[in-house]
């Protein structure tokens, strides 16, 4: 979330104006208590289900029944990285010139800088971590198909 964070938070806050800092912040105009909040939202979160997931009595796949299978990771896996790529593909088809927008906090953001920003923390935070479960996938995907062949294979004999 944080990544997300990062990539998406300065265009939103500022040309989109979906949520407003009045004070601004020292990351395009986002404070970095937002991250901070973020970081400690999804770790509660993910402790809570943590707790919730040990102690519940109800009949479920193990884990490693319901994430073994590859179309559980496709559909998370393709809107993160549609997400990332998001900034990068504005950012090439933002026309030429040096458009700005003022935030609430009374600064002068150039738009295409903004979008530059949030392209360079899309590829090397989102990105990242979508090329790597991508490839960790695709891994997965050519291990079961290898355990199936081995198995057909002894099915045979």
């Amino acid at each position: 979330m944080v990544s997300w964070d990062l990539t998406l938070d300065p265009v939103a806050s500022t040309i989109g104006e979906s949520w407003i800092w009045h004070n601004g912040g020292a990351y395009f105009g986002v404070p970095g208590s937002n991250f901070l909040g973020w970081y400690l939202t999804v770790f509660v979160f993910f402790q809570l289900f943590a707790v919730y997931w040990s102690r519940s009595p109800c009949t479920r796949p193990t884990a490693s029944e319901m994430t073994t299978k590859p179309s559980f990771w496709w559909p998370p896996l393709t809107m993160y990285a549609v997400t990332a790529s998001r900034p990068i593909v504005t950012l090439l088809f933002l026309p030429a010139g040096a458009a700005t927008v003022i935030d609430r906090a009374g600064v002068i953001w150039n738009i295409k800088a903004l979008y530059g920003a949030c392209s360079l923390a899309a590829i090397f935070t989102m990105g990242a971590f979508s090329t790597l479960a991508l490839l960790r996938l695709t891994a997965r995907v050519r291990g079961l198909k290898e355990i199936d062949r081995i198995q057909a294979h002894h099915a045979d004999l």
